[in-house]
Formats: C-alpha cells, structure tokens, sequence
C-alpha cells in the first residue's frame, strides 16, 4: 500500500455497523446493526427526527456512510447534512447497508416503518 492509493480490501464481515448521531450524540453509537449476510447488515425499528445520522464501521471513523451512500428511493426520504443522512419525516425506520465494494464503497437504504 503506497499513500495515495485507493486500494482498500474492504471486506464487510470483518466489521461491525452501527448508527451515529441520532439525538445529536456523535461520541457513540446509538443502535448496532445487525448481520444479515456477509454483505448485508440491517437496523430494524430505529425512531429517527431531523437531525443528521451516519452509519460507521468498529465504533470509528476509519470508515462511514452518509447521504451519498443512499440508494436513489433512500434519497427521497432524506436530505444531505453535511454530507450525514437527515429523514425529511420524523418516523421509525429500517436501515440496510449492503453491497459492499473493496474500496469500502456500500449502498444504504431507508425504509420508513412506522
């Protein structure tokens, strides 16, 4: 690995998710996402308001996922905060992260529940 490089080996099921943010607490992670599948992880239930949220990777920086990780339907439902994801609509919501690529990349949808 030379600096500058993009190359990541990124794998997700090396890793665990959880959801930072929500009531604007940035210092821990709010609610853990659960494994579905190797490259899929899954919060179910979360009560979200508007306020910007984002999902990380081990409780650290390292790697995270905002508005731009959002699938297209996901993106109707949210705003960009400062590159975090806000719900336009106070509400209980199921969030998955999945897809992942080796270069870290993921897909993130948003499904209001209740």
């Amino acid at each position: 690995f030379e600096f500058g490089e993009e190359v990541v080996d990124f794998v997700a099921k090396d890793h665990t998710y959880g959801l930072i943010g929500v009531g604007g607490n940035w210092d821990t992670d709010a609610a853990a996402l659960t494994k579905v599948s190797d490259n899929e992880f899954k919060l179910e239930g979360q009560a979200l308001t508007a306020e910007g949220v984002k999902i990380r990777a081990d409780g650290k920086w390292d790697f995270s996922w905002g508005f731009s990780s959002l699938d297209a339907a996901s993106k109707e439902l949210a705003e960009d905060a400062d590159g975090n994801f806000k719900v336009k609509v106070a509400g209980t919501y199921t969030i998955v992260i999945k897809n992942f690529g080796k270069d870290a990349s993921a897909v993130v949808t948003l499904t209001k529940t209740a």
